[in-house]
């Protein structure tokens, strides 16, 4: 079928990274959605096809939210299709008849591209996702928790006007979590489902920093500590213990213990390092940010350009964190009277 698509011109072959990639005329493309839209029963049956073939190649992600930078490749390979599949579902007339496995799809869509930093494509799936999980009369607690949790990691990078919003869903992650605990039938509850926990908790404590409650905060970032020392040592659960040196060097900051802040983060990247290799950082920024609070504008900088050659690399010149980076950098060049650089 290939070859006489191929020899009548409908499709070009070409190969790509030791891959033969397929591309249909725009015009067939056209041709073909025209036709499927006078046939929903038909469509149907396409999208359920190209569902299967996609969900079958695009990896889940971690069951514990621990980021897994060997996925990435297979999952750029594979998330245009995801994204195509998205734009029919958000946008075909009539809808598409939706399920929990697309919403969940979408999320794991989402949950990727957080992970690489790319909040705007991200943020996309993830509104996808939780539209059409909305839209079911059977729930999965677990995936509402998740889609909470990451859409307010993700918005919490557009500033203060989205604190309100990222309280309010890890709120209800934490209650969704703690109501599927004491629900759970005995034997049923997983060590996985308290790391999804203490997640949840974890990031309601970041949240209760941001409206700067940092007494509350440490409290549940101590109470996450503490079930952390129950499961294991820092070498058995190293992402886990890595959040909390993480978020713990906030407080620090807000007491006004810049050495023992700066320590903790660092501690925190050393951890992160061990749990997924040394890929990216996202806590140099904050790195970064603690050590200009304590007062080193010069030492800030340099760990700034750091993040920026990383964050070009993996974000492109273009991407959100990278033009955060762009900022802070040309305002410590400020600081410093280096005008020309700042500009």
């Amino acid at each position: 079928m290939v070859r006489e698509l191929k020899n009548r011109r409908l499709i070009t072959v070409r190969r790509q990274d030791g891959q033969d990639v397929i591309s249909i005329h725009r015009l067939l493309q056209q041709k073909i959605l025209e036709d499927l839209d006078k046939d929903v029963q038909k469509r149907e049956q396409v999208f359920a096809q190209v569902f299967e073939l996609v969900r079958k190649r695009f990896p889940e992600t971690s069951p514990i939210q621990v980021p897994e930078p060997e996925k990435w490749t297979q999952c750029m390979k594979v998330l245009p299709h995801v994204s195509s599949l998205r734009i029919v579902v958000a946008k075909a007339v009539p809808r598409i008849a939706s399920t929990l496995e697309i919403a969940r799809l979408f999320a794991d869509g989402g949950t990727h591209l957080w992970e690489r930093g790319k909040v705007m494509e991200a943020l996309r799936l993830m509104r996808t996702s939780e539209t059409v999980f909305k839209s079911q009369a059977k729930r999965d607690k677990q995936l509402c928790a998740n889609i909470h949790i990451i859409i307010a990691l993700l918005v919490q990078h557009f500033g203060v006007s989205h604190r309100a919003e990222v309280f309010e869903r890890v709120e209800k992650a934490v209650r969704i979590r703690e109501e599927f605990r004491l629900e759970c039938l005995q034997g049923d509850y997983t060590r996985n489902h308290a790391i999804l926990l203490n997640n949840a908790l974890a990031d309601y404590g970041c949240a209760l920093l941001q409206y700067n409650k940092h007494k509350e905060a440490e409290t549940t970032f101590d109470r996450c500590l503490a079930k952390y020392q129950e499961w294991g040592t820092e070498d058995e659960f190293p992402f886990e213990y890595a959040k909390y040196y993480h978020h713990i060097a906030f407080c620090k900051m807000y007491q006004g213990k810049f050495d023992e802040a700066i320590a903790s983060m660092e501690k925190s990247i050393e951890m992160t390092t061990k749990a997924i290799g040394d890929n990216v950082h996202l806590s140099y920024g904050d790195l970064a940010c603690l050590v200009l609070q304590s007062g080193d504008v010069q030492r800030s900088l340099e760990i700034q350009q750091k993040l920026l050659s990383s964050r070009l690399e993996l974000h492109g010149k273009s991407g959100l964190l990278t033009m955060q980076t762009y900022y802070a950098i040309g305002a410590l060049h400020s600081y410093l009277g280096n005008l020309e650089e700042a500009e």
